[in-house]
């Protein structure tokens, strides 16, 4: 890999591990009814400290923790788009539900920070260049229009709608994840298929 192929991967690493540490600390804080500064550490110094784990974390990923884990050296550049575009946007449906559900300030940090984890363990099988995705990602764009123009229609209505929200939400979830059910043609499959 090229000076600036390693430049890139670092980055993008150190983005998506900052992106999970900034979307943890404030959940874990909400969780757990406290903070840093109830046992004596300033707010600055508690970033500074998570900053340097991120650092260190990035360091042994780019120096042989990827191929440790199994995922290819390049892994950096992909898990950015994964964590911070690909995954949210696959996810928006299940998003939307669960903030209808669970009206708590902690839900879009616990559903980022999850999402990096989706991403993290999805670069070991070359995620982002899988067709799938893509298509994926289209519908999900789609459906989360649809789902917000519903739930603001809903909003001048009489009644709650919460279930009705949700319920399409969910649906148009499940429909986001079955070009993955599809199976894709492959060159062994074309093979076998044509020699019987």
């Amino acid at each position: 890999m090229s000076m600036l192929g390693q430049i890139g991967a670092a980055v993008g690493t150190f983005t998506a591990l900052i992106w999970f540490a900034v979307n943890v600390t404030p959940a874990a804080i909400e969780l757990a009814g406290t903070s840093p500064v109830d046992f004596g550490v300033p707010d600055v110094l508690a970033w500074v400290l998570v900053i340097a784990a991120t650092t260190v974390a990035t360091i042994w990923l780019e120096r042989g923790g990827y191929q440790r884990l199994g995922a290819s050296p390049r892994s950096g550049r992909s898990i950015v788009w994964l964590a911070l575009l690909v995954v949210p946007v696959c996810f928006l449906p299940s998003a939307v539900v669960s903030v209808r559900l669970v009206a708590t300030p902690v839900v879009p940090h616990v559903y980022f920070a999850g999402c990096v984890i989706v991403a993290a363990w999805l670069v070991r099988f070359d995620g982002l260049d899988r067709q799938p995705f893509r298509l994926a990602a289209v519908l999900a764009l789609v459906g989360a229009a649809c789902v917000f123009a519903l739930d603001v229609f809903a909003a001048s209505l009489p009644v709650s709608t919460d279930l009705l929200v949700v319920t399409v939400a969910i649906g148009w979830q499940l429909l986001v994840f079955s070009p993955f059910f599809v199976s894709e043609p492959t060159l062994e499959r074309l093979y076998e298929a044509r020699t019987g």
